[in-house]
């Protein structure tokens, strides 16, 4: 058993468009999703799955067969690609989580790359921090020509305040993004299960504060692996992507001095006896010392890290 992360982007929804489609979509029946995402998930709808879940089946539903059905997946999306290079074939067990923004377009993009692997989809509005958070049923799994496939269901987490063209609720998203990897790093996965962070597609931004948290996760709960993948030739719909998974090493983490320091500079005050995390977790603004986006996640991950 493997535990699957990928933050999502929208990838999907611009290789969904001839010419660069691989599937039998067309145009406008992209333009159907994409309006049906801007007329349903609106500010005050997006954080609630199950009020917009049966609009989903009844109007998206139809489209899915073609993503389902499709036969180059390494052209569909960021996110496929890179799953398809590590593991063509999933283990029934294997569990994927995908991260998506706080958007009508990549709750839209994260639910349709979730289609593709044909299993039940459950969507949660934000990360929850219990075990047995197992969002709203989406999807039953049955899509498309072929059959469901047997397994675990494809969990997506909206990331509450992650809004690509605004940075003043960055540090918001970076805490809840902190919270996402908990919830699935260490609340939803098993002892001795592996996690693979696939972080070639999503929000570039929180691509590196995730393989900061992966690296005290891994020092929590081994074995955690990250790896990346260039998209390759964008431009030429007809090419396969040739390229092959680069994998990003995990730095060791001194997890206990590390959280011992943090819960100081929290504080307001500058630790003393180590700053290991200084310009890194906190910073000095005058005299105060103020956490950074990265100190706001680790702080709320602490809890959740045993050796502290």
């Amino acid at each position: 058993m493997t535990v699957h992360l990928l933050p999502c982007g929208t990838s999907i929804l611009a290789n969904l468009r001839p010419p660069r489609s691989v599937t039998s979509l067309e145009s406008d029946d992209v333009r159907v999703l994409t309006d049906w995402a801007e007329r349903t998930l609106t500010a005050g709808v997006l954080a609630r799955p199950q009020t917009w879940a049966e609009s989903f089946r009844d109007e998206v539903g139809p489209y899915l067969a073609s993503i389902t059905d499709c036969q180059r997946p390494v052209r569909l999306s960021a996110e496929v690609a890179s799953l398809h290079r590590y593991r063509p074939f999933l283990d029934a067990d294997d569990r994927i989580v995908l991260l998506a923004s706080d958007t009508a377009e990549g709750v839209l993009a994260a639910v349709l790359n979730a289609a593709r692997f044909r299993r039940p989809v459950r969507v949660h509005a934000e990360p929850v921090l219990d075990s047995l958070a197992e969002g709203v049923p989406l999807l039953g799994g049955a899509v498309g020509a072929r059959p469901a496939e047997p397994g675990e269901p494809v969990h997506v987490l909206r990331i509450p305040r992650l809004l690509p063209d605004r940075t003043t609720t960055f540090t918001e998203a970076i805490e809840n993004v902190a919270k996402a990897l908990v919830w699935a790093a260490l609340l939803h996965r098993p002892p001795l299960t592996d996690l693979v962070l696939h972080l070639s597609g999503g929000y570039k931004a929180t691509l590196p504060y995730l393989v900061s948290f992966a690296e005290y996760v891994n020092g929590e709960r081994p074995k955690v692996f990250a790896f990346c993948l260039h998209e390759g030739d964008a431009a030429n719909p007809a090419a396969e992507n040739p390229n092959e998974l680069v994998r990003i090493y995990l730095r060791a983490t001194r997890t206990r001095d590390d959280m011992n320091e943090l819960a100081v500079a929290e504080t307001g005050r500058r630790p003393k006896d180590s700053e290991r995390l200084l310009d890194f977790a906190y910073t000095e603004v005058g005299c105060e010392v103020r956490l950074t986006p990265l100190g706001r996640g680790l702080a709320a991950m602490r809890p959740y890290l045993a050796e502290n």
